[in-house]
């Protein structure tokens, strides 16, 4: 038996003595005394080590990252840029209002509009203050002449005012002012000396804010041109009216949808009148079938 398998079978008895069954085969190349034990390696270990040192080393160490990268850069360059034009436009004197144009006034002035206070106080503001759409609806009710009004902002610093004036069709006298009315029943100032052509309606017994439908509006422009009455009457409860040439005052009622009808009936009744040689002071014709008379006794109120 050769010494390889004599310490063979002496580890299996030592192992079968202490209750194990492992047998430590030999192997190649093994160094003498070492048969069984696990064979240092100095020179892996070694640099196991180092490598382990360099690992901890290098997770020890603070990473250095850049604080900016290309998004964030173009992000905050941007934004700088924006708030930089915004301070500009804020405060450079180049972009403050300093002209403010108008266009499409007829009749009104331009003083008259520069002098409005809401103008005035703009002057001198920055150009992105400007709201167009609140600007234009106060100036409708500022001026009830403006049928339209466009505002239009214009860099640097310029706001150009497009307006739309209403066209008279009637005079409306009422509480001792005068007015002017286009054809929907808007009421505005007048400027200047109104056309002779426009009919005249005087406002009895009513207080001021009394207004016309536009259907109204037509139909008193064509009653104007049917009497041939310089001016006509209207009377918050009894309607529109003239004075007749014959010296009575006549009444066609609130409703003058019928007023044609109502207009045939005037004169019949104007005819047997005439005919009579009889002189009331006033005519009201309640509907197309009926009318009220009332003679000079009574009056001139209906």
């Amino acid at each position: 038996m050769t010494q390889r398998a004599a310490t063979a079978t002496l580890e299996t008895r030592q192992s079968a003595r202490s209750g194990l069954a492992s047998v430590v085969l030999p192997t190649r190349h093994r160094p003498a005394g070492t048969h069984g034990r696990r064979v240092a390696r100095p020179r892996r270990q070694g640099r196991t080590r180092a490598v382990r040192k360099r690992r901890t080393r290098a997770r020890a160490r603070p990473r250095v990252r850049p604080a900016w990268n290309t998004p964030r850069l173009v992000a905050a360059l941007g934004s700088g840029v924006f708030w930089l034009l915004l301070a500009l436009l804020w405060w450079h004197p180049a972009f403050r209002v300093d002209a403010i144009q108008v266009q499409g006034l007829v009749r009104m002035k331009a003083a008259r509009l520069e002098a409005w206070p809401g103008l005035e106080e703009m002057v001198g503001r920055p150009v992105v203050t400007v709201d167009p759409a609140e600007l234009a609806r106060r100036l409708q009710e500022a001026f009830p002449v403006f049928r339209r009004v466009e505002v239009q902002v214009l860099f640097p610093g310029v706001v150009r005012l497009v307006v739309e004036e209403r066209t008279p069709v009637l005079v409306w006298q009422e509480g001792g002012q005068v007015f002017w009315m286009d054809e929907s029943g808007v009421k505005f100032y007048p400027m200047g000396q109104p056309e002779p052509t426009w009919p005249r309606v005087r406002v009895v017994d009513a207080a001021s804010g009394t207004s016309l439908a536009p259907g109204e509006v037509a139909l008193l422009l064509e009653l104007a041109q049917k009497t041939r009455a310089r001016e006509l009457v209207y009377h918050p409860r009894y309607g529109v009216g003239w004075q007749a040439p014959e010296g009575w005052q006549v009444y066609l009622g609130r409703s003058l949808e019928d007023w044609e009808a109502r207009w045939g009936l005037y004169q019949e009744v104007r005819r047997a009148l005439l005919e009579q040689g009889k002189q009331p002071a006033v005519l009201r014709l309640l509907s197309p079938r009926a009318v009220v008379i009332l003679p000079q006794e009574e009056g001139t109120q209906p």
